[in-house]
């Protein structure tokens, strides 16, 4: 009985221990996944915003919070998480080039197509966001409707992926010979046609 007493003793004080001692970034992590796993995300972000205001060393976390705005709408404060991740000194190349991807993603989505293009024209020679920043500038190109720059992404993108992009460069061709046409331009209509 007293080792059964002295037993139980021993855990209940160790378990108040570490409860009553446990780092406050541990509890906030676990309270927003939490919220996030019970669909509470207004809850889950304001716990998770705890986090990004007492460590800034965590990356990945910074990074899925941005993304967490910019997915329900709040562009400005994922475009502030992600430009002050960015300044953050001591990251390595991989890891400011996510984050230049990630800033360039919140631009695009705020509208923001210059800034955008930008960022993502500076991470097109990166080994781990080269392809994917390629396929934004597409994206881009073809909505604003700049045929010729989106047949100059198309050509490197050749080089990295085997997709339909041959199809898609005959598209982009007509367009420019439709353009050429309606300029009275036939000579350059018929060598983009030849295209």
């Amino acid at each position: 009985a007293a080792a059964s007493g002295w037993y139980t003793a021993r855990r209940h004080y160790q378990r108040k221990f570490l409860e009553e001692h446990v780092h406050p970034l541990t509890q906030a992590y676990r309270r927003g996944l939490n919220y996030l796993l019970d669909d509470k995300t207004d809850k889950a972000i304001a716990a998770v915003g705890q986090i990004l205001e007492q460590d800034d060393e965590s990356l990945e976390v910074q990074i899925a919070f941005g993304n967490l705005f910019r997915r329900r709408g709040e562009v400005e404060r994922a475009i502030e998480i992600h430009t002050r991740l960015r300044a953050t000194v001591g990251l390595t190349e991989s890891q400011r080039a996510r984050a230049d991807f990630e800033l360039a993603l919140d631009y695009l989505r705020a509208g923001l197509y210059d800034r955008s293009e930008s960022l993502f024209l500076s991470l097109v020679e990166s080994k781990t966001h080269g392809k994917p920043a390629l396929q934004q500038l597409l994206l881009i190109y073809q909505q604003q409707k700049e045929w010729q720059k989106a047949i100059d992404c198309i050509i490197p993108l050749r080089r990295v992926m085997k997709p339909k992009h041959g199809e898609t460069a005959a598209h982009f061709y007509c367009e420019l010979a439709e353009e050429a046409m309606n300029f009275h331009r036939l000579k350059d209509a018929r060598d983009y046609l030849a295209q």
